[in-house]
C-alpha cells in the first residue's frame, strides 16, 4: 500500500482491479472456489506471488470482493450486473469514496482542478 503522509492508497489502478472484477464475474460467476485458478486468471504464475495478494488486499479495500473469500461484493455486482446505468455509476463513486485520500480530495476540490502554485 502506498502512502502520503497520514493517508493510505491502493497500489493497483482502479481499472485493473475493475478488469479483475470483471474476470471474477464472467469466468468464475462472482465466486472462487480456487484461489491458483483465480490467479493464473489474472496472469499471476501463483496464488501466492505478492502482485496477486496486493490486487486482493486492493479489491478488498474498494469494496469489490468479500473480506473473506473471493466473492464479489453487492457494490461489485451493481458495476458489472446493472439494471441502470446510475446504479452503477453511484456503485463506482461509492467503491472510490472508500479510500481516504481520495475522498478528502473530492471532497476539498470537487470537480475544479487544483491550482498551479
Amino acid at each position: 500500500m502506498g502512502k502520503i503522509g497520514s493517508y493510505e492508497y491502493p497500489d493497483i489502478q482502479f481499472g485493473t482491479l475493475l478488469k479483475a472484477v470483471e474476470i471474477l464475474h464472467t469466468k468464475f460467476k462472482g465466486k472462487v472456489n480456487d484461489e491458483k485458478t483465480f490467479a493464473e486468471a489474472l496472469s499471476h504464475k501463483t496464488n501466492k506471488s505478492g502482485g496477486f495478494l496486493m490486487k486482493l488486499a486492493d479489491l478488498r479495500k474498494y469494496g469489490l470482493i468479500e473480506k473473506r473469500g473471493i466473492e464479489m461484493t453487492q457494490r461489485a455486482k451493481d458495476i458489472f450486473v446493472f439494471v441502470k446505468s446510475e446504479t452503477k455509476k453511484i456503485a463506482l463513486n461509492n467503491a472510490i469514496m472508500e479510500i481516504r485520500l481520495w475522498k478528502e480530495l473530492y471532497e476539498r476540490l470537487g470537480t475544479t482542478s487544483p491550482p498551479i502554485e
